[in-house]
């Protein structure tokens, strides 16, 4: 006798679909978290301008002396742990935590709402947008995960 034998066509059927989902769900996850940790690129690449004699550069975040010392601080706070939410949730999807996984993605795009908005508040054009758009990666495969 074999397992299909046992098991009827619907049964085999809904256990595929069950097991697809929870792929699915598990890969966008994965993926919420690694976009996560993409807020690194906030810090590296020049997306904010220093005037020059004549021009106006672009340079990183650590080069960016543009501003006043509390908006690049929150900048620092923000993208770092925009990043440490990214490892937390790639631990917890690995971990199967459910109700930690709900906080801390909660947590997660409250807090990438809250770093585009303060970057739009503040002019910083080509990092709003990146921003935006991390955001809206992470809110698509939320909810495509769902």
């Amino acid at each position: 006798m074999t397992i299909d034998e046992l098991l009827s066509g619907e049964k085999l059927l809904s256990i595929a679909e069950k097991e697809n989902k929870s792929n699915m769900q598990n890969l966008c996850s994965i993926l919420i978290g690694a976009i996560d940790l993409f807020h690194f690129l906030l810090i590296v690449l020049p997306l904010y301008p220093k005037s020059m004699k004549e021009y106006i550069a672009s340079v990183n975040l650590f080069g960016y002396t543009e501003t006043s010392a509390f908006n690049r601080m929150v900048y620092w706070v923000l993208f770092f742990l925009l990043m440490l939410i990214g490892v937390s949730e790639l631990i917890v999807t690995q971990s199967k935590i459910e109700k930690v996984y709900k906080m801390v993605i909660v947590f997660s795009i409250l807090l990438g709402i809250a770093a585009v908005l303060f970057l739009a508040l503040t002019g910083e054009t080509y990092a709003t947008a990146l921003a935006f758009l991390l955001l809206v990666l992470k809110a698509g495969l939320y909810m495509k995960g769902r």
